[in-house]
């Protein structure tokens, strides 16, 4: 999202972040900002200090907000001293003017791999793969995956699990090597049949052969679908 009324600075920006497959939502005023942040995810926000001049709600709106509250917010001005007002304000990076478009696209390269640290932290992968569940009394249950992250998993499962029920759960990755073991806790079941489990890997070594295996499908996801 950038915040300006300065058309300069909206096709610089939409350019750099363009060939970075970034999409662009450009806002002329705080107030058409807050209501987006309220409806919309947003991975970064550039806030142009000199050409808007209340930002501080806007600011306090995106660290407040459950999905906006990670997002990298980036400052541009003039004169130091409303950089340092907007810093004060907790935005993570400056930009002053004038803007020199190789120091813009060395900046929002390195706050890239920011962002997409962020997304794959959420990345759940849609697959339906073989999984093997063992209640806390012992009952073995075969069930199957809808999706899995790097800490959980929602499952499609021939009975109901109660809420706070300890599990261990087995999943049949393809291509991974060996089975990924990990021990969960259930989180959410909808009493038809699907059932959601937080968990953690039984070893280190199952926990990075998962990690490895989703890292691989979120980055090919990337390259296919741009961020917003």
């Amino acid at each position: 999202m950038i915040v300006s009324r300065d058309e300069q600075v909206v096709n610089l920006f939409s350019d750099v972040l363009g060939h970075m497959g970034i999409d662009i939502k450009h806002y002329a005023d705080e107030s058409t900002a807050v209501s987006q942040v309220g409806s919309a995810r947003f991975e970064a926000v550039i806030l142009d200090f000199d050409t808007v001049a209340e930002m501080a709600f806007l600011i306090q709106c995106i660290h407040e907000s459950r999905s906006n509250r990670n997002a990298l917010v980036f400052g541009l001005a003039t004169e130091a001293s409303a950089l340092q007002r907007a810093l004060q304000e907790q935005i993570n990076v400056p930009f002053q003017r004038p803007l020199q478009k190789q120091r813009v696209v060395s900046i929002l390269s390195a706050g890239y791999g920011l962002m997409l640290r962020d997304r794959r932290r959420y990345f759940r992968y849609g697959i339906s793969v073989p999984v093997r569940l063992t209640r806390s009394s012992g009952e073995h249950l075969h069930c199957t995956s809808i999706n899995i992250s790097q800490n959980g998993t929602a499952l499609c499962l021939p009975a109901a699990l109660k809420l706070g029920e300890s599990v261990e759960i087995v999943l049949a990755i393809p291509g991974v090597e060996g089975l990924v073991s990990a021990r969960g806790t259930v989180i959410w079941d909808d009493k038809h049949g699907k059932a959601g489990v937080r968990f953690e890997c039984s070893s280190g070594d199952d926990e990075k052969r998962l990690g490895a295996w989703l890292d691989a499908h979120f980055y090919e996801q990337c390259k296919q679908m741009p961020m917003g």
